[in-house]
């Protein structure tokens, strides 16, 4: 019964009207399933004196922190000290509005920093933020005299962050008795 039922709707007048609905509910739910969630991300805006809101200091502290706490766990490297080095501070990559003309022998650009409008005062739009390069790493550690610690060691700090031996050094600390 149900069968029949369908088949008359998909053969009669309202056909048309059923492929259209469904369209639209298509088209509805990819355009819905491209959010993640509810939640609108925040737009971030930096005036233009304002500071970077991660100091490097404290963004090598929180690197330092980090590897400290997976370099302990590591078998024989035993009691760390780590010491990250970094050559700059965050950087802002601002949000542009690109504008192009062409004529017959030449394309012409012109670009502009987003601004935006937040209690009474303009700010740049910030479309991304990067964190400052690693310079180095200087790691002591109980077992750093181990040829096998010195390169587990720095095979984890370099995949960890992304950059090169010959940017890690790996030293045996010394004892305190």
């Amino acid at each position: 019964m149900l069968k029949k039922q369908l088949r008359d709707l998909l053969n009669g007048p309202l056909k048309t009207k059923l492929i259209w609905l469904l369209g639209a509910a298509g088209i509805l739910l990819i355009l819905m399933s491209g959010r993640k969630s509810g939640i609108e991300p925040s737009v971030r805006t930096a005036n233009a004196g304002e500071k970077n809101n991660v100091s490097a200091s404290d963004y090598c502290a929180e690197l330092e922190s980090r590897l400290r706490f997976m370099l302990m766990r590591m078998q024989g490297v035993g009691e760390v000290t780590v010491t990250v080095t970094v050559s700059s501070s965050e950087e802002y990559v601002f949000a542009e509005e690109v504008k192009s003309a062409q004529s017959d022998r030449s394309v012409q650009q012109e670009s502009r920093i987003v601004l935006t409008k937040s209690n009474g005062q303009e700010a740049a739009l910030i479309a991304s933020t990067h964190s400052p390069p690693v310079q180095g790493v200087a790691i002591l550690c109980s077992g750093g005299d181990h040829a096998s610690v010195r390169e587990a060691v720095t095979s984890a700090v370099g995949t960890v962050l992304g950059i090169p031996p010959a940017k890690i050094y790996v030293g045996k600390t010394i004892s305190s008795d």
